[in-house]
Order: structure tokens, then sequence, then C-alpha cells
């Protein structure tokens, strides 16, 4: 589903889960941390802003927006963390 998500939409709509979400209500996802989604509507249909509309490859529902990140700010991190503990493993 991740690969569908990057093929499908442009990086400025993927965001990655941050921490899991439970269902409040029918029409929420359940997402895990890490889980790819993308954003579609940064809010519902009332004019919630903490609630988007999200599609993660599989079905059309909707997220807290306190629960994800952008993608690339997740990759980022990821990467500077990584390259921090192989220099740190180098250090004498």
């Amino acid at each position: 589903m991740k690969l569908q998500l990057r093929q499908t939409y442009p990086v400025d709509k993927l965001f990655t889960v941050s921490c899991d979400h439970n269902t409040a209500d029918a029409m929420d996802i359940k997402a895990n941390s890490g889980d790819l989604v993308a954003v579609l509507v940064q809010k519902d249909p009332m004019g919630n802003k903490e609630r988007w509309f999200v599609d993660n490859g599989g079905e059309l529902l909707f997220i807290l927006s306190d629960f994800v990140v952008y993608f690339i700010e997740f990759l980022f991190h990821l990467i500077y963390y990584h390259f921090n503990s192989i220099s740190d493993s180098l250090m004498c």
C-alpha cells in the first residue's frame, strides 16, 4: 500500500502516522505508528481542522491531525538519528 500511495500522490500530500490511532468513530481510520497516509483534505465536512480526511491505500477515512507528520519530515528524522547513531559508534 505504501508504494501505491507514493505513486498516486505528490510528496506534499504524504504523511506518516506518528502514534497508534484507534477508531473513536465509524468514520475514523485505525492506523499504526509508521503507517503512510495521503491527506486529501485537512478538515472534516463540519470544518473541524483537527480531523483530516485521508487515504491509507485501501480506505478513505478520518484521522486526528495530531497523529500524523509530513512524510519528508519523518524521513529526515530517520536519516538524522541513523547518522548520529553511526557517528556515535565511530567515536573512541
